[in-house]
């Protein structure tokens, strides 16, 4: 009876629904990373898919839904030979809990009307999200930190640009496949509405995705000749509205180009040298600063910058499982589009909407884009009519064994949602210098999941605030080998053994972290403050100071102490140089009182009083200034003594 009943109501559309509300929408502002709940409830909410299948008697088994599986199989071995296998575990994991919900999808009984219904109705809560966010930002003032640009609930709007363009080609075709009048009204409704929200989200790539999924849609699927000529007009409005969108965002859209290009070049090299098995799954964002071109340090100002993933699903497979990991993954997508010319037309649209913007973009890392591609991939490949045959024992235990194991990952995933609170509360703390505190939440944080870098790192950065230079270096030490070219662990690792007046090993981890980020000013000023004052070495300091105005030219403290070596160096026409262009910048009295100096070196004594002068006006009460001043009049008065 019981089993009848489930059939009867097919549970199953419930659980889709409402877990695809719950992805899309969900959050957390008190986590670290407040959109990692909506992993938690996409591996939690997994489980409920199995109870039912306990009740099977036929476990008849999809041959191509295996397949999948394979790329589990790599991953492992990729896992295996990697050097971080900290990042690893929780992507293996996932991994493997995605491949349990694909291959569940493939085998329950679902409509494709009914679960096209389901995507559209689920994300109807995140387009009105959308909207407020247009009409009234200041009441989403916790979503906005991308200026105007409309997130929703998925934490980026490149993402929330990327789920509009996977929907869109199914709110197309139930509206001309319903005969409901009603819904088909309100179906005109939520593609105006989504068709403008994916301008305002900022996304180029979205826009890409857009265009590249309607045009699947029209010209490859699309059969009815009236319909093609309704759909023709939109898809061609689009295309103009994307170019013109480009064209006034082309100072953005040139910096992203930028961005993707440099970060691929990186990309590419790990992948050359990591051919066969790659870096190990989740390694991108702990290999990439080995690699990341100097180009791309000497354009942004975000001296931390962090690359968490390439901009593009495929290199990103490939540089953390290899050649191998990249071949299964286009041969699991060959299958996709291979089922998918039989499939209703919006599910290929969709799969290829999405596999779009990964092309440019990162969104299926993350819940939503990648429940959704499950859910597309999984109905396409249900299509497959090859089986295997297994005994109803094995199936029951396969079924048992992926329940315990997704409770196991979703404890994990819970640990880490903790540890993100924690991490979180601990920043609060420590921005307000409350670094005992902080620390503390730091620790009940990596209690809850060790592996927690940023926790780590903010607690050995707290330490080092508070003066505990000991446990600050013992903390940086561990996630070294962890993780070693993570943020700016080098630099604060040589700022400990410059206060210790450990120079050479300063030295050292300073040019460690100058590898990685050729033009960070606060290694190079410090660098340079340690060749020549505590060694000696005049020219290394000069190439310091040179390779930061490389990137910062306007930078008048720079300038400066250029200015201070050359002075050192006797070579006063330069030093004068670099005076009057810091000057030129910022007036300062630090600045005229040098050039003063240099002139008074010269024997130059006008220019000498001017400047000093200039610099006794900005500081009057000065004695340092006022001293010099007063010694250059003695010489004055001395040298007028000598010509009478």
């Amino acid at each position: 009876m019981l089993k009848a009943y489930i059939n009867k109501i097919n549970i199953y559309y419930f659980i889709l629904f409402f877990l695809l509300v719950a992805v899309t929408l969900s959050f957390s502002t008190k986590d670290y990373n407040f959109i990692l709940i909506k992993e938690v409830i996409l591996i939690t909410g997994t489980v409920f898919f199995l109870p039912a299948f306990l009740l099977r008697k036929d476990y008849s088994i999809k041959k191509i839904a295996i397949y999948p599986f394979i790329l589990i199989l790599w991953l492992l071995c990729s896992f295996f030979f990697s050097k971080f296998k900290y990042a690893g575990i929780s992507i293996l994991l996932l991994s493997i809990v995605c491949f349990i919900l694909f291959f569940l999808i493939t085998h329950i009984d679902l409509d494709y009307k009914k679960i096209s219904d389901i995507i559209i109705l689920s994300f109807i809560p995140s387009l009105i999200i959308g909207l407020i966010q247009v009409f009234s930002p200041e009441k989403m003032r916790i979503f906005m930190v991308f200026g105007d640009r409309i997130p929703s609930t998925s934490g980026n709007p490149n993402f929330f640009g990327a789920y509009i363009s996977a929907v869109i080609p199914f709110i197309i075709n139930r509206f001309f496949t319903t005969k409901n009048l009603y819904y088909k009204a309100s179906l005109f409704f939520v593609f105006v509405i989504s068709f403008i929200l994916i301008f305002f989200t900022g996304s180029k790539s979205a826009l890409f995705a857009l265009v590249t999924g309607m045009s699947v849609f029209v010209f490859i699927k699309y059969k009815n000749f009236i319909n093609k000529m309704v759909l023709a007009p939109i898809l061609v409005l689009t295309v103009i509205l994307s170019a013109f969108f480009i064209i006034n965002t082309y100072k953005t859209f040139e910096q992203s180009f930028f961005f993707r290009n440099q970060v691929w070049r990186g990309t590419i090299k790990i992948i050359k040298d990591n051919f066969i098995s790659g870096t190990g799954p989740g390694s991108f964002s702990a290999v990439f600063p080995e690699y990341r071109p100097a180009e791309l340090m000497k354009w942004t100002y975000e001296h931390s910058y962090e690359v968490s993933y390439p901009e593009n699903i495929f290199l990103q497979i490939g540089a953390e499982t290899g050649i191998t990991g990249l071949i299964i993954f286009l041969f699991f997508l060959y299958f996709v589009f291979k089922f998918g010319i039989i499939s209703p037309p919006e599910y290929i649209s969709g799969a290829v909407a999405i596999l779009t913007t990964n092309f440019f973009g990162v969104d299926i890392n993350y819940a939503p884009s990648l429940f959704l591609f499950i859910i597309i991939t999984a109905m396409i490949i249900k299509n497959s009519s090859s089986y295997y045959l297994l005994s109803p024992f094995l199936g029951r235990f396969l079924i048992i064994a992926s329940f315990i194991f997704i409770i196991f990952v979703s404890s994990f995933w819970i640990r880490k949602h903790i540890s993100g609170i924690y991490t979180k509360t601990g920043v609060y703390f420590s921005k307000r210098g409350n670094f005992n505190t902080a620390i503390e939440y730091y620790k009940t944080a990596i209690g809850y999941y060790n592996k927690n870098l940023e926790a780590l790192y903010f607690m050995g950065s707290s330490y080092y605030d508070s003066g505990d230079y000991e446990n600050a270096l013992k903390i940086f030490k561990n996630i070294s080998k962890l993780s070693p070219h993570y943020v700016l662990l080098h630099y604060k690792i040589a700022r400990i053994y410059n206060e210790r007046g450990l120079y050479e090993a300063a030295i050292d981890e300073y040019n460690k972290m100058l590898k990685i980020d050729p033009y960070l000013k606060e290694a190079l000023v410090d660098l340079a403050y340690i060749y020549y004052n505590k060694k000696n070495n005049f020219d290394d300091a000069e190439k310091c100071l040179l390779k930061a105005l490389e990137k910062y030219k306007d930078d008048p403290a720079l300038l400066s102490n250029l200015g201070n070596i050359y002075f050192m160096t006797k070579r006063l026409n330069e030093s004068i140089e670099c005076f009057k262009k810091a000057i030129a910048i910022k007036e300062d009295k630090d600045y005229y009182y040098n050039l003063g100096s240099v002139y008074f070196t010269m024997n130059d004594i006008l220019n000498a009083k001017l400047y000093l002068k200039k610099a006794e006006r900005i500081a009057p009460a000065d004695e340092k200034i006022r001293e010099m001043l007063r010694l250059v009049e003695k010489y004055e008065r001395m040298q007028g003594k000598r010509d009478n």
